[in-house]
Order: C-alpha cells, then structure tokens, then sequence
C-alpha cells in the first residue's frame, strides 16, 4: 500500500516485528506500487530481501520466514519448481543474515 515499498517496507517491518506480535512471515515480494503492482519472485522485486530479513532481526521476530506469493506460471502447474526455489533463497538469505538454523545437523 506504498508508492514506493522498496523505501518504506524496511522500517515498517521494523516497526511491526518489535510489537511481537508477527507469528509467522510469508516472505514475497513485489514490483511496483500502490495499485499498480506484481508479484514477482524474491530476488526481482523492489524490496530488498536480505535488508527485510535482517529487519525482522533488528526488531526481534524469531519465528518463522516461509516463502509466499510466488508467481504463477504454466511453466510449473504444481507449484512445486517455484516453492522449491522459494525455499532454497529464503535458506540463503537467513544464511547470508548469519541466522543459525535451529534443529540443524552438526556437520560431518
């Protein structure tokens, strides 16, 4: 609901994550503006995805980050390619975050 999200989203996730009051987030993002957006996948979109996962940190929110709002596509009827994909970058980005997995396997 922002003219330009890329600018606002970072301290509104902020904001909203120091509430304690976010139980789970569904992490997507979009290209455009206010009533006149997309969604797109996570790593094309105008909000940064790396800077919104260490927002959720700053503010304090420790739940879970699952990926949402992924485009539609005949390309992959099932959804399955897509999630899988959602997936893959939000372990990324929560590595890049240094965020440690809990339940992890200790390496071999």
């Amino acid at each position: 609901m922002f003219s330009e999200p890329a600018k606002a989203m970072i301290p509104v996730i902020e904001e909203f994550a120091a509430t304690g009051r976010i139980f789970q987030v569904h992490l997507g993002n979009i290209r455009g503006g206010y009533l006149d957006f997309q969604q797109v996948f996570p790593d094309e979109g105008d909000v940064d995805m790396l800077q919104a996962v260490k927002a959720y940190q700053r503010g304090g929110y420790g739940g879970p980050l699952c990926p949402g709002y992924l485009p539609a596509s005949d390309l992959d009827t099932d959804h399955e390619r897509f999630m899988a994909f959602g997936l893959g970058y939000t372990r990324g980005l929560l590595q890049a975050a240094g965020v440690q997995p809990t339940g992890a396997r200790p390496a071999r």
